[in-house]
């Protein structure tokens, strides 16, 4: 727990350190370079943007407390990323048009943690499911089921 909020003290503190401009709803449809925006719905983004749209390297979090720091492409998560949901789960991994897919690794608030891959944000691949009491799943996922080929340790 204490890894995943010192990870994100470090790319805060990375982010932070150059200047941003503060953009204003006008300037955010079209600006290019470092940015901080607040939409009207509370949520904010802090990094670069190309033509109005988050692209590169930023911050957003959401009125809700909800924090991703990572990789954007036209407007979308794309890339490596971290993302925090107030509740305490964690994901950390390769996001595809806002969805997590690729390699991650997600890990509950309660302790519970999977490693492997995702597809449209459910697991979906290869991958170890280990739970907070010791038991562990290593094997084949489909869909967010385990299935074909795996191994159940308890």
């Amino acid at each position: 727990m204490i890894k995943k909020f010192l990870v994100f003290l470090m790319f805060s503190f990375i982010i932070f350190a150059d200047s941003f401009k503060v953009l204003t709803p006008n300037e955010s449809r079209t600006y290019t370079g470092k940015g901080i925006f607040t939409f009207a719905i509370g949520d904010s983004y802090k990094g670069d943007w190309l033509n109005g749209k988050r692209n590169g390297f930023g911050v957003y979090v959401w009125s809700n407390g909800n924090k991703y720091i990572g990789n954007w492409a036209n407007d979308k998560k794309n890339g490596f990323g971290s993302l925090l949901w107030s509740n305490g789960d964690y994901y950390e991994g390769n996001f595809l048009n806002d969805n997590r897919t690729g390699k991650g690794t997600y890990i509950w608030s309660t302790g519970d943690i999977y490693i492997g891959d995702f597809l449209n944000n459910i697991k979906h691949g290869k991958g170890i499911l280990k739970w907070v009491n010791g038991d562990l799943y290593e094997g084949d996922w489909l869909n967010g089921m385990r299935t074909g080929q795996g191994t159940l340790h308890w």
